[in-house]
């Protein structure tokens, strides 16, 4: 599935046509929110709900995910800056860098990129997609804070340890 979701993505020059996903990564966070709880804390994950809500309404999109570091946004009918690849990517990595700076008080920074989607049937794919991966990887942040294994076993193994 990663590979397929992989070949979806879009590169510059290239125009940006309904549906897609506008994808926003949090930028050295591990580092950059020493003192806050781990794996999440309550406030990053608020500050990024603002941060997404704030960009959904400025690209008039119709949907938003926050997983982890993670800010997803369906974009179905209106394409902000004529379909331009380069300023949807750095106007959409500014809006949610500065609100989720404001809110927790630190320098944040986010890339982004734009996932294309064939049609609404990607929709779910890709959000089911983000959403295993986002879990995993909190599965993942708990067992080795618990476990000082040095390999990250299946997601089955790791559960069933922290139980």
């Amino acid at each position: 599935m990663r590979d397929t979701l992989e070949s979806l993505r879009l590169g510059y020059g290239e125009p940006v046509k309904p549906p897609f996903i506008i994808r926003l990564d949090g930028v050295g966070f591990g580092r950059r929110l020493s003192g806050f709880k781990v794996p999440r804390d309550l406030k990053v994950h608020k500050a990024l709900v603002k941060a997404a809500k704030e960009l959904i309404k400025y690209f008039n999109a119709d949907y938003g995910l926050v997983i982890s570091d993670e800010v997803n946004i369906l974009v179905m009918n209106t394409v902000p800056y004529g379909g331009r690849y380069e300023k949807i990517i750095s106007i959409s990595s500014g809006i949610v860098s500065t609100y989720t700076s404001l809110s927790l008080r630190k320098n944040l920074y986010f890339d982004s990129r734009i996932i294309r989607l064939r049609s609404i049937n990607d929709v779910l794919t890709y959000f089911t997609y983000r959403i295993r991966v986002g879990f995993n990887n909190y599965v993942s942040s708990l067992y080795h804070k618990v476990f000082t294994d040095k390999e990250t076993p299946h997601l089955k193994v790791m559960i069933d340890k922290l139980r």
